[in-house]
């Protein structure tokens, strides 16, 4: 893991193991991916249906006017797409650009939150999350996105980023068919290792084709059952499940 990797990763561990959010959140901005200070007070905001509640908004960072705010949020785990709309909706009244980082009433997951403009003024939600004890490495990778560096700075004259600039970040850090492709690449390299050795094994191509295929389906099934919390409500339960086994087999 490279060195900016590692530091993304403890500023989202430190996020969620200490009582002050903010304080590690502005830290991942402005020390790790070295976007401006923002330290503007606290404000509400009044959410309307489908939530009829009001939110605070607390100042990260910003980079080319566009800020980023920390919502701790009020209810059981992080909002919903259609709560994430509404608050879209109203802060955009405010600020047409900005990125949301969401913080569960629990304090064990991040939601990192952008909503990308499409034509005809159409907006797409899309959202990086980060949870306590779970394996979150895409996030970490597309967080790497935003990264700004002194070259990258020092190509504006007036040492100020347009919000073009910013906005591609955003576009590159959320890109879905970039995570998409990774996904893909890497699942083939798995794949076909796998099949590799069965057939090595076995002999029989067509059957280490199958299996290959069924086995990697049904450990995704299990991983996404997983993240919704329904394995004993643990988020890290094939891992330490595995860790068992291999723990037994040593004995």
């Amino acid at each position: 893991m490279s060195e900016l990797l590692k530091r993304i990763e403890e500023s989202l561990l430190e996020a969620l193991k200490n009582n002050e959010p903010l304080f590690s959140l502005r830290s991942l901005f402005t020390e790790v991916l070295l976007w401006d200070e923002l330290r503007t007070s606290p404000f509400n905001i009044r959410i309307g249906p489908p939530l009829n509640t009001d939110l605070t908004f607390y100042s990260i960072a910003q980079a080319g006017g566009l800020p980023v705010f920390l919502v701790e949020w009020v209810e059981k785990g992080l909002p919903g797409i259609t709560a994430r709309r509404a608050v879209h909706r109203m802060l955009s009244n405010t600020y047409a650009e900005h990125l949301l980082c969401y913080l569960s009433s629990e304090r064990d997951e991040l939601a990192f939150v952008w909503a990308k403009r499409r034509p005809q003024g159409k907006t797409e939600i899309r959202t990086l999350r980060y949870e306590m004890g779970s394996q979150a490495r895409t996030t970490v990778e597309r967080l790497a996105h935003l990264y700004i560096s002194l070259q990258e700075r020092t190509k504006h004259s007036t040492f100020t980023l347009p919000i073009t600039f910013v906005i591609d970040k955003l576009q590159a850090a959320f890109s879905v068919e970039a995570v998409t492709e990774k996904f893909f690449r890497d699942y083939r390299i798995v794949f076909d290792y796998l099949q590799k050795i069965l057939y090595e094994r076995s002999g029989d191509k067509k059957w280490a084709h199958d299996y290959s295929l069924q086995l990697l389906n049904r450990l995704m099934f299990l991983y996404f059952i997983q993240r919704k919390k329904w394995l004993g409500g643990n988020p890290r339960f094939i891992a330490e499940f595995w860790q068992t086994y291999k723990d037994s087999k040593a004995h």
